[in-house]
């Protein structure tokens, strides 16, 4: 009788040992899980404040005065006047269909486009 007992007290024993094993194999896994989601976290918002201090550098007002007076006669901008600025209430609830045919603004792309590719700060232009 006391045999008897004493294996199934050892069976537990290892069912317990086996047990203890598999939560703590679980435990490093969820471990190392959350560390390579932190590096990736980390890494995403290195890559935002990179963008954001390239979007604070593409925006400076002295280099898009420059690419205005650049391109002055394709862009023909003017002084905004006071009677241009809308309220909010003032807007159409929505907006207009778009006419492919009729795209100004389309049409200056393509024909810049054609002539000489667009350049900006942040990308050079491929040798061809």
């Amino acid at each position: 009788m006391i045999r008897s007992l004493d294996l199934i007290l050892v069976a537990a024993m290892i069912c317990g040992a086996v047990w203890t094993f598999s939560i703590k194999h679980q435990a490093e896994q969820s471990a190392e899980e959350v560390a390579r989601l932190q590096k990736l976290i980390q890494a995403e918002k290195e890559k935002i404040n990179l963008l954001r201090a390239d979007w604070a550098l593409l925006n400076q007002p002295a280099r898009l005065q420059k690419l205005a007076e650049t391109h002055a006669e394709e862009l023909q901008l003017k002084p905004l006047k006071s009677t241009q600025i809308a309220k909010e209430g003032e807007l159409p609830a929505i907006r207009p269909p778009e006419d492919p045919e009729n795209d100004p603004i389309g049409d200056l792309v393509e024909t810049k486009s054609e002539k000489d590719p667009l350049t900006t700060g942040s990308t050079r232009v491929a040798d061809e």
